[in-house]
Formats: structure tokens, sequence, C-alpha cells
């Protein structure tokens, strides 16, 4: 099968739009070097992004436009487990004082959808910067792991393939072998754990969420301090209570019940 057809200038304006952000603003020139292209061919690709509030002029810097944050509230308004997970995220901040996330996947990334920071929340600034930037591997933090445990082994292999095991911690998972054995227990125990494999320091629970035909939708995962993550405490009470919220998240989702 021949690859879709795809429009070049879609594809300029959105790879200006990634420079544009990574940097946190770009002036004509230096956005004309990064993409290769001529300043006076860039600048009227700014002029039509400007114009349309996907991009925004500060003297001669460009940044990124409020249009885009509209579109990504109405993508998180209209998706299906925001708005089922929406109350159990927060509850479960509530009850636990920690942070509480809701984890989608996008072409082998981590995006958070939603997260909410109890009374004892650390990382807060680490936490609220990944909402602005996918995170580009699955395989060691819990609520990745999660999801990479509903997929077939052949989907693993090409996230692996494409991304990589890059080694964040000692405790990271990077043989491919290991991580399919991890990822067999989840499949056992509906678990997925984070020992200190993405931050040294910080422990992680996570569990798939998935639909009535067993599609996994995302994941939600709670992070903590390890020494606030007791044995006992890492390993039995918190992955019950977030089979709990997962179970009524998965609930209304089936039954169409969303009232957040």
């Amino acid at each position: 099968m021949s690859a879709p057809r795809r429009l070049q200038t879609l594809e300029n304006a959105t790879e200006m739009i990634d420079h544009i952000r990574a940097a946190d603003g770009l002036a004509v020139t230096e956005l004309a070097e990064r993409v290769e292209m001529s300043p006076g061919t860039v600048h009227t690709y700014l002029s039509t992004l400007k114009a349309q509030g996907y991009i925004e002029q500060r003297g001669s810097e460009y940044r990124l436009g409020p249009t885009l944050l509209t579109h990504g509230e109405y993508y998180r308004n209209k998706n299906l487990l925001f708005r089922a997970g929406k109350k159990e995220v927060e509850q479960l901040a509530t009850d636990t004082g920690e942070c509480i996330h809701l984890i989608i996947e996008h072409n082998g990334e981590v995006i958070t959808l939603y997260d909410e920071f109890g009374t004892k929340a650390v990382g807060t600034k680490y936490h609220t910067h990944w909402r602005e930037e996918p995170k580009s591997y699955l395989h060691c933090i819990s609520a990745g792991k999660a999801i990479l445990a509903g997929m077939s082994d052949k989907e693993v292999w090409e996230i692996i393939e494409t991304k990589g095991l890059e080694r964040q911690t000692p405790n990271t998972i990077t043989d491919p072998e290991e991580l399919f054995d991890e990822l067999d227990r989840i499949r056992e125990t509906g678990v997925a754990w984070n020992d200190e494999e993405e931050v040294v320091g910080i422990r992680a629970v996570g569990v798939a969420i998935t639909d009535a035909d067993g599609e996994v939708l995302g994941a939600i995962s709670l992070t903590a301090p390890t020494s606030r993550m007791a044995e006992d405490y890492f390993r039995e009470e918190l992955p019950q209570k977030l089979k709990k919220a997962v179970n009524i998240i998965e609930v209304k989702i089936e039954t169409n019940d969303f009232h957040y």
C-alpha cells in the first residue's frame, strides 16, 4: 500500500510551529535557518499563521498564539477519557494528597490529558512542564507501561524501534526482553509500577483504562516520593485505590454518564 498523500505546505507550517515552541520564540531569520527556507517564504507562512491566531508577534520575535489554546481546550473537553475521569482524578488527589495524572498515548509518546496536585504533592513544576511537552518514552513511567501492556507485541516493537529504550536512571529498563517480561506481569496484575525508573527518589503506580471492547484509552497514575511510598502502600494499597477509580471511570464510559 502506498503512503497517503500529504500537503507539504501544512507540514512546513506545523514544523515552524514546533520550532517556535521549542525555542520559546524566534525571529524570521532564525526560523528560516532552522527550516532551511528563505526569510521571505518564512515570513509569508508566519503572516498567514498570525492572521489565524496560531502565531503572535512581539517585536521581531514570533511566538505561539492564543488560537492553539482554544483548540487544546476543545480537544480535552470533548475527550471521552477526560470527561469520565476528571472527577476521579480530583478525588484521588484529595484522598492521597499526591500527584494524580490522566495519561494518553499518541505516536508512541505520553501526553498528560489532565492532572491534579494534592496537598502533599511534590515536583509540581516538573509535572506542569510536561503538560506542554509530550514525553518521548513510555517504558519507564507507570502509566506508559500500563498502556504498553494493552498493546500487541508488534505495536510495542514498533515503538521500541522508533523511540528506543533510553536510560533515565539506573533503574530504567533498557533491554527489550526485560521490558516484555515486565509487560507480561502487568497484564497479569493489571498494575504497572515505576520504581525510580524515570526520576531517582520518585515512585509511581499506574493502571490502564479500557473501553467495553478492551481497547486501552489511556491510564491513570499516582506519583510520590519514595519516602512516602512504603512497600505495602506502594504494592498493595495504592493499586487498589487506582483500580477502584478506574472501575468507576470505565463504568461512566460504558454507560455514557459524564457529569464533570
